[in-house]
């Protein structure tokens, strides 16, 4: 297993601290893996893809206990890698254009880009959106080699916001553009073992310190 499925392991178990984490979690899952399709004039209608079984466990149970949404579950195999994937798609139905408003996906003005800060007005809350934007994109290189840490997003908007996320932390990331994709990283092993502290991961992050340990 690589060091990133060992980090998406363990924060796929990590407890919510307050009643709002899962809708934070949930929401950067949505805009790190989702794509929203119109479905009739002014109806929405939602895909999540992820190739981690637990999180597409967390998905569909938040849906349906927090939201009362309707989902459909299909597992798709990679025939270049053969790894399994699961697509889950929230039809158009009463409440989903409501869900998505709360999550601030979507506005007045239609999809919305950026973290909708009334999500992560709690510190706890911080935390678990971007325990979900790695759960949806992140990377960490094995730390017995050189330490790299990614979080890929779509948007400029969505990177800055993860970044200022993080700079409240005093978890200092940068941002490259890649294709049309920008990527959030972190090249310190300090700052990689304080990120995975900060959103859960605390053996995974005592095992980066002792790596540094050794390296020093």
């Amino acid at each position: 297993m690589s060091f990133t499925a060992e980090v998406k392991e363990e924060l796929s178990h990590v407890e919510p601290v307050c009643s709002h984490c899962d809708a934070a979690t949930l929401a950067a899952l949505i805009r790190i893996e989702g794509s929203i399709f119109l479905s009739g004039p002014g109806r929405f209608r939602l895909e999540i893809s992820t190739d981690v079984p637990q999180v597409a466990r967390f998905i569909i149970s938040t849906l349906h206990n927090r939201y009362a949404l309707k989902t459909d579950l299909t597992m798709r195999r990679s025939v270049l890698h053969k790894t399994p994937n699961w697509l889950i798609d929230v039809p158009a139905q009463p409440g989903l254009n409501e869900a998505l408003s709360e999550l601030g996906i979507v506005g007045e003005g239609g999809l919305k880009r950026g973290i909708d800060h009334e999500l992560v007005k709690k510190e706890c809350c911080a935390s678990a959106y971007l325990r979900g934007v790695f759960l949806g994109s992140g990377f960490i290189s094995n730390p017995r080699g050189d330490f790299h840490f990614e979080l890929t997003v779509e948007s400029q908007t969505m990177a800055n916001d993860i970044v200022e996320l993080m700079e409240a932390k005093d978890i200092h990331a940068k941002v490259v553009e890649r294709r049309n994709s920008h990527t959030v990283y972190l090249k310190s092993g300090s700052a990689i073992s304080a990120f995975l502290a900060y959103v859960g991961a605390h053996q995974s992050a005592l095992k980066m310190e002792n790596e540094r340990v050794l390296k020093s």
